[in-house]
């Protein structure tokens, strides 16, 4: 199964904001039994938003620890490494109909 797109957060004017609608999106997308991995770029978010999941009654959700490109501590040294680091397959954009926009726009009754 590939990869979805639906944000925790979103930038606007230079800082990221709540996304309102994750777990609206999640639960019309996804049924609550549906394993699901959430990942984000050095896994901070996505931790965030497995607790939501979860909290949300979600019961096969997991984190990726390290997020994709490694979760780093205060002199940037990798202390976990991320999707990437371990040779884990990529995908640069989310397939026809995964992405945010689509999913959201699905989602809307």
């Amino acid at each position: 199964m590939g990869a979805y797109n639906v944000p925790l957060l979103h930038m606007h004017d230079g800082r990221m904001i709540p996304n309102q609608h994750f777990l609206e999106v999640m639960g019309r997308v996804f049924k609550k039994d549906a394993r699901i991995v959430v990942g984000c770029r050095t896994g901070r978010r996505s931790l965030q938003a497995a607790e939501f999941l979860l909290g949300a009654g979600f019961s096969e959700v997991v984190d990726c620890r390290g997020g994709f490109m490694g979760e780093a501590d205060m002199f940037g040294r990798v202390i976990e490494a991320g999707w990437s680091q371990v040779g884990l397959p990529i995908a640069q954009a989310p397939e026809p109909g995964r992405a945010y926009p689509e999913l959201s726009a699905k989602s809307n009754p």
